[in-house]
Protein backbone atom coordinates (compact mmCIF):
# COMPACT_ATOMS: atom_id res chain seq x y z
CA UNK A 1 0.00 0.00 0.00
CA UNK A 2 1.42 3.37 -1.06
CA UNK A 3 1.62 6.06 1.55
CA UNK A 4 1.42 9.81 1.02
CA UNK A 5 5.22 9.96 1.31
CA UNK A 6 5.60 7.31 -1.44
CA UNK A 7 3.23 9.20 -3.73
CA UNK A 8 5.06 12.47 -3.12
CA UNK A 9 8.43 10.81 -3.81
CA UNK A 10 7.09 9.30 -7.06
CA UNK A 11 5.78 12.71 -8.11
CA UNK A 12 9.13 14.35 -7.36
CA UNK A 13 10.94 11.62 -9.30
CA UNK A 14 8.70 12.15 -12.34
CA UNK A 15 9.09 15.93 -12.12
CA UNK A 16 12.89 15.55 -12.09
CA UNK A 17 12.72 13.28 -15.16
CA UNK A 18 10.47 15.71 -16.99
CA UNK A 19 12.80 18.63 -16.23
CA UNK A 20 15.80 16.63 -17.45
CA UNK A 21 14.33 15.28 -20.70
CA UNK A 22 11.50 17.63 -21.78
CA UNK A 23 11.38 21.29 -22.72
CA UNK A 24 8.05 22.94 -23.49
CA UNK A 25 6.45 19.49 -23.57
CA UNK A 26 8.87 18.16 -26.18
CA UNK A 27 11.68 15.65 -25.91
CA UNK A 28 15.17 17.09 -25.65
CA UNK A 29 16.60 13.59 -25.80
CA UNK A 30 15.67 10.13 -24.64
CA UNK A 31 17.08 8.73 -21.43
CA UNK A 32 19.65 5.98 -21.99
CA UNK A 33 18.33 3.95 -19.04
CA UNK A 34 15.39 1.70 -20.00
CA UNK A 35 13.22 2.45 -16.94
CA UNK A 36 13.58 6.22 -17.32
CA UNK A 37 12.91 6.05 -21.07
CA UNK A 38 9.76 4.03 -20.46
CA UNK A 39 8.55 6.48 -17.79
CA UNK A 40 9.02 9.48 -20.09
CA UNK A 41 7.30 7.77 -23.03
CA UNK A 42 4.42 6.56 -20.84
CA UNK A 43 3.94 10.09 -19.50
CA UNK A 44 3.85 11.57 -23.02
CA UNK A 45 1.52 8.85 -24.31
CA UNK A 46 -0.92 9.27 -21.42
CA UNK A 47 -0.84 13.01 -22.04
CA UNK A 48 -1.40 12.94 -25.82
CA UNK A 49 -3.34 9.74 -26.62
CA UNK A 50 -6.92 9.37 -25.46
CA UNK A 51 -8.06 6.17 -23.75
CA UNK A 52 -10.43 4.21 -25.96
CA UNK A 53 -9.47 6.04 -29.15
CA UNK A 54 -8.08 4.43 -32.29
CA UNK A 55 -5.37 6.24 -34.25
CA UNK A 56 -4.24 5.77 -37.84
CA UNK A 57 -0.47 5.48 -38.25
CA UNK A 58 -0.44 8.92 -39.88
CA UNK A 59 -2.04 10.43 -36.75
CA UNK A 60 0.44 8.65 -34.48
CA UNK A 61 3.32 9.92 -36.60
CA UNK A 62 2.10 13.52 -36.36
CA UNK A 63 1.88 13.32 -32.56
CA UNK A 64 5.34 11.76 -32.33
CA UNK A 65 6.87 14.27 -34.75
CA UNK A 66 5.66 17.05 -32.43
CA UNK A 67 7.33 15.28 -29.48
CA UNK A 68 10.63 15.07 -31.39
CA UNK A 69 10.68 18.59 -32.84
CA UNK A 70 14.06 20.05 -31.91
CA UNK A 71 15.29 16.86 -30.20
CA UNK A 72 18.90 15.78 -30.53
CA UNK A 73 19.14 12.47 -32.42
CA UNK A 74 15.57 11.41 -31.57
CA UNK A 75 13.29 10.44 -34.42
CA UNK A 76 9.61 9.66 -34.37
CA UNK A 77 10.04 6.23 -36.00
CA UNK A 78 12.24 5.05 -33.12
CA UNK A 79 9.79 6.51 -30.61
CA UNK A 80 6.90 4.65 -32.28
CA UNK A 81 8.89 1.39 -32.05
CA UNK A 82 9.63 2.00 -28.35
CA UNK A 83 5.95 2.69 -27.64
CA UNK A 84 5.03 -0.69 -29.15
CA UNK A 85 7.98 -2.59 -27.64
CA UNK A 86 7.32 -1.16 -24.16
CA UNK A 87 3.60 -2.05 -24.39
CA UNK A 88 2.47 1.55 -24.09
CA UNK A 89 0.70 1.51 -27.47
CA UNK A 90 -0.43 -1.45 -29.52
CA UNK A 91 -1.47 -1.81 -33.14
CA UNK A 92 -3.40 -4.18 -35.33
CA UNK A 93 -2.59 -5.50 -38.79
CA UNK A 94 -4.56 -2.69 -40.44
CA UNK A 95 -2.29 0.00 -38.95
CA UNK A 96 -4.63 1.18 -36.20
CA UNK A 97 -2.99 2.15 -32.88
CA UNK A 98 -4.39 2.54 -29.37
CA UNK A 99 -3.20 3.28 -25.85
CA UNK A 100 -2.71 0.09 -23.82
CA UNK A 101 -3.89 -0.30 -20.27
CA UNK A 102 -6.60 2.26 -20.75
CA UNK A 103 -9.26 -0.04 -22.21
CA UNK A 104 -9.82 -3.49 -23.65
CA UNK A 105 -9.42 -4.14 -27.34
CA UNK A 106 -12.66 -5.50 -28.80
CA UNK A 107 -12.53 -9.13 -29.93
CA UNK A 108 -13.97 -10.44 -33.18
CA UNK A 109 -17.37 -12.05 -32.73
Amino acid sequence: MATGDDTAAEGEHLEALLRAFLRDGRLIRLPAKFTRRKEILRYLAMRDFQPGAWYAEREVNEILKAWCEGADATDYVSIRRYLIDYHILDRDGAGQYWLLGAWKVPTAQ
